[in-house]
């Protein structure tokens, strides 16, 4: 639920600072909503409900009808229930702010774990062959190494950076003066976060999610760029351990070793 652009008027003069927020929808069209407006001194409260002749989804979302739109129109994908997305693009300092809007951060545990199961079936479609038992071109090791490049925070934030979509990412009015929303792991939360939507928002079908995911991810360009060859790099595991625990890791060359 989200809130409604409202004036308020007493006795012909406008009030300042009024909400409308939709606590309840229903199928016939009846709006419970809370108003909140203040005469200056005192700060009051109405519980209001009516009906309304047109209903959209977007008169109860946060986020603007075109902004809806843009993001779809990005990932390939048009919600049934518009809420999911619009939760996904919640971050939890915006929901500490605003009560009534929640946050993505379960959203965001769904979707790291389909993320994960996604990257698998795109492996095991590409290198293991199902004829005859089971038999996979790589080893164990090998498609470990894949799956944790195709999922770690670097990857993430890049492609949400080429989707462009963060800038419609809803935080607290401290997190965007600290520009929190350029951050890796706040970009790779919200790309999880999408993924979370999506499954959630096509009935928990992960066919359907890795249909729209797996484009957006570039999976087969990059595994035909390596192409199975991926090496196991310990600067990147060291750099990967490093960004979980906050801080940047700082590299010496060895004079002798080069």
């Amino acid at each position: 639920f989200g809130n409604l652009n409202v004036t308020w008027y007493l006795n012909g003069e406008e009030l300042p600072n009024g909400k409308l927020t939709v606590t309840k929808t229903s199928t016939d069209q009846t709006l419970d909503v809370l108003g909140i407006f203040t005469d200056g001194v005192n700060v009051i409260q109405k519980h209001l409900t009516f009906k309304v002749e047109k209903l959209e989804i977007y008169d109860y979302l946060n986020l603007l009808k075109e902004e809806v739109k843009t993001i779809e129109q990005a990932i390939g994908y048009t919600f049934r229930d518009k809420r999911f997305l619009e939760q996904a693009f919640t971050r939890s300092s915006y929901h500490n702010e605003h009560t009534e809007v929640e946050s993505n951060e379960v959203m965001e545990f769904i979707g790291d774990s389909v993320l994960s199961l996604i990257v698998v079936n795109e492996l095991t479609s590409r290198y293991v062959e199902k004829k005859d038992g089971f038999r996979s071109k790589l080893k164990e090791g090998d498609l470990t190494t894949i799956r944790s490049f195709l999922v770690n925070k670097s990857f993430l934030s890049k492609k949400m950076r080429k989707l462009d979509l963060h800038r419609f990412f809803r935080m607290s009015v401290g997190d965007e003066k600290k520009n929190v929303g350029q951050g890796v792991s706040v970009l790779e939360d919200l790309f999880e976060s999408i993924v979370g939507a999506i499954y959630l928002d096509s009935g928990e079908n992960v066919k359907e999610t890795q249909k729209i995911i797996a484009p957006l991810l570039d999976i087969n360009e990059e595994m035909d760029e390596f192409d199975g060859k991926f090496s196991l790099s310990y600067k990147n595991l060291v750099k990967e351990w490093c960004e979980k625990r906050g801080f940047e890791p700082e590299y010496i060359t060895d004079p002798e070793k080069g």
